[in-house]
């Protein structure tokens, strides 16, 4: 089990115990409608920030009855978390797509020998390829070369060129599947990914693959 999921599980048994507390101070049949009171904020909002949904769902339908400010309150604050969340959830993901995430750096011409002159070429260079793979990922140029003739190959037996069709409109290119199986180097399985992703951004920084 990850820490994240841990983490979930204890915020919710804690929050489900600390809802009941609150909830047992007032005798049944009696409404209480103060508000959220210091400690009691804080712990709402820990355990909202941890787990959102359900915190805020344990705490609204246990003090609903009872502590009907005190279940708006909890409501709000779950809301107020679970969108912040979101928000930097889609900042993260367009980071990483837009970056190629860690290992990876879009410095591309500051960083890379490959010159100014090859975008839009629609011309492929191996050569130039591995060099901007390895200024990326922590690979060498020769590991890098390895895995672009491992593409290559499949490509070849595809009756594909290099730029022909876009990877990603292909169904039957799976570089990574390909590569993965016929690897017989050193290289990891995480390290053959970035690779290809990073070939990946190459070709879109020289124009091969238009967007």
């Amino acid at each position: 089990m990850s820490i994240p999921s841990l983490l979930a599980i204890i915020a919710l048994v804690y929050t489900i115990a600390f809802a009941r507390r609150v909830a047992d101070n007032i005798p049944e049949g009696s409404v209480n409608t103060e508000p959220l009171l210091g400690l009691e904020k804080l712990n709402v909002w820990l355990v909202n920030i941890v787990n959102p949904i359900w915190s805020g769902f344990v705490l609204y339908f246990t003090w609903r009855k009872k502590l009907p400010t005190k279940a708006k309150q909890a409501s709000h604050v779950s809301f107020i978390v679970f969108g912040i969340e979101l928000v930097i959830g889609c900042i993260l993901v367009f980071l990483l797509m837009a970056y190629g995430g860690p290992g990876m750096t879009p410095d591309y011409a500051v960083n890379c020998t490959v010159p100014e002159s090859s975008r839009n070429s629609t011309v492929y260079n191996r050569d130039e390829a591995a060099c901007y793979i390895a200024q990326r990922v922590d690979v060498t140029t020769d590991q890098a070369l390895y895995v672009i003739d491992l593409m290559e190959q499949q490509l070849k037996e595809l009756g594909l060129t290099e730029g022909s069709t876009p990877k990603e409109e292909n169904p039957f290119v799976d570089p990574y599947r390909y590569v993965l199986e016929r690897n017989k180097s050193s290289l990891t399985e995480k390290e053959i990914t970035k690779i290809i992703d990073a070939e990946y951004y190459y070709e879109q920084y020289i124009g091969i693959i238009q967007k």
